[in-house]
């Protein structure tokens, strides 16, 4: 769940517990055990106007398993109700957007030892064209630049181009009569002026399979409306959805190229 909706640390908690098994049955009881704390207790602060104590908020984090960022936002979260001076409350109040700025990136997700940062110069070349990462990702698969070029369907001339830059910038590397991937992800930053270009390209390769897609491909498209909140909600459940493909797609024997292009946004004039 998303912490980052709530302002109130007390009905982010409740609605955790709602989401367990049995909508959370019995969780209650189990919370009040690990912090030593009798259920009445624990029923009167998350009711009432009595908060928990910092070894508490360590311990709520621990038993219900939170990530590391979200144990931090939830912790300042509690700080902040409980704080009385302004200028504390200022203070807690720019922490937590600091906490949510980083959450909100998408390289949080992105595990920091894979990144591979191109020079402008080079970000300029491998993202004009949907065909450098692609010759990229298909020497994970094939052997032989044959076997490559066969797949993309472009002329030799241009091929021999592509390979030429990938080997300069450290992106494939020339083993023998064989290429193969460095042991980095290309990773563009969202500011990047080039991040436009290579959404576009995926983008277009999905649009131009519409009319060729098979049983095991999908597309989906879902209008809808809904709360700021529930934006939010799905917008981590998205994130988080992306670091398992990520994680997954790290440990298979690729055997095929695929793309996914996920859009979530808001609609306005």
């Amino acid at each position: 769940m998303d912490i980052l909706g709530y302002n109130d640390y007390k009905i982010f908690l409740k609605n955790v517990i709602k989401e367990r098994p049995k909508k959370g049955h019995g969780v209650l009881r189990q919370l009040s055990e690990y912090l030593n704390l009798h259920p009445t207790m624990l029923s009167h602060i998350l009711n009432g106007k009595s908060h928990f104590s910092s070894d508490q908020t360590f311990l709520i984090t621990q038993f219900l398993e939170f990530d590391e960022i979200t144990s931090e936002y939830f912790e300042t979260l509690v700080e902040l109700n409980k704080a009385s001076h302004h200028l504390y409350k200022d203070k807690l109040q720019n922490k937590l957007k600091i906490i949510k700025a980083k959450f909100e990136k998408l390289k949080y997700y992105i595990d920091d030892e894979k990144k591979k940062t191109l020079k402008e110069s080079e970000q300029a070349y491998y993202y004009s064209d949907w065909s450098y990462g692609a010759t990229r990702l298909l020497f994970s698969i094939y052997d032989t630049e044959e076997e490559v070029r066969k797949q993309l369907k472009i002329s030799e001339n241009r091929f021999e181009k592509i390979i030429s830059f990938l080997v300069q910038a450290q992106i494939l590397i020339k083993d023998g009569n064989k290429f193969k991937l460095s042991d980095k992800l290309t990773f563009i930053d969202e500011k990047s002026p080039f991040i436009w270009q290579n959404h576009r390209n995926w983008r277009q390769k999905g649009i131009e399979r519409l009319d060729r897609k098979t049983e095991k491909e999908f597309f989906f498209t879902a209008p809808m409306t809904l709360s700021e909140q529930d934006f939010s909600a799905i917008r981590e459940i998205l994130l988080k959805t992306i670091k398992k493909i990520s994680q997954k797609n790290i440990s298979s024997n690729p055997e095929l190229l695929a793309c996914l292009n996920i859009d979530w946004i808001t609609i306005k004039n």
